[in-house]
């Protein structure tokens, strides 16, 4: 939930910022709505294969990538604020959601039964959107007193805990046959060709 707090309503502060010292010459309206069409564009080419690799190998390996990749690119993101690094950031955020909502998804229906997951998935997302809700004011709040790159630096912590959890509540990852392997280099190499 916070990371979406990040992505939409801190980014497009953060690009305003970038634009009005002068890193970026787009307008920051623009520039949010191209990048988040690049966001889009690479989610929607990378949920199907990254979520088939969730089923090959399990959920705690995607899980863990997604969760570290998250904290990485919004940490590198405040280390350096050009154009470019901004368009690494949305690759590494894409990337990132191809992994985890896949896996999270499938996790919560592997673990529920039929007549629970409703319930489990309408438990899930109260807890997505209480984090949107409570996380909201406390980056901005940090974003004010301490600026940006503190809220950015703590919105990058956030993903840990959840990379934790995963560590310790998620099922161990599948055994790998033959048969899995090969349908798992297949669809790596259609990622790649993506």
């Amino acid at each position: 939930g916070l990371g979406d707090v990040y992505k939409r309503q801190l980014f497009t502060l953060y690009l305003s910022n970038l634009y009005e010292t002068g890193f970026i010459s787009v307008d920051p309206r623009m520039a949010f709505g191209m990048l988040m069409s690049i966001y889009g564009i690479a989610v929607l080419f990378l949920n199907y294969p990254m979520g088939r690799i969730s089923d090959i190998i399990g959920r705690k390996i995607p899980l863990i990538c997604g969760y570290i990749m998250v904290s990485v690119g919004l940490f590198l993101l405040t280390v350096n604020s050009i154009a470019v690094m901004v368009v690494a950031w949305i690759a590494l955020l894409a990337i990132s959601h191809a992994l985890v909502w896949p896996s999270i998804t499938a996790l919560l229906m592997d673990e529920l039964l039929p007549f629970e997951r409703g319930t489990g998935a309408g438990f899930f997302e109260l807890f997505l959107t209480l984090g949107t809700a409570i996380g909201m004011p406390i980056m901005g709040l940090l974003g004010g007193m301490l600026g940006f790159a503190c809220g950015i630096r703590f919105a990058a912590i956030l993903p840990i805990s959840a990379l934790l959890l995963s560590l310790f509540i998620v099922p161990k990852p599948k055994m790998i046959t033959k048969v899995s392997l090969k349908i798992l280099i297949s669809t790596i190499l259609i990622i790649v060709a993506l």
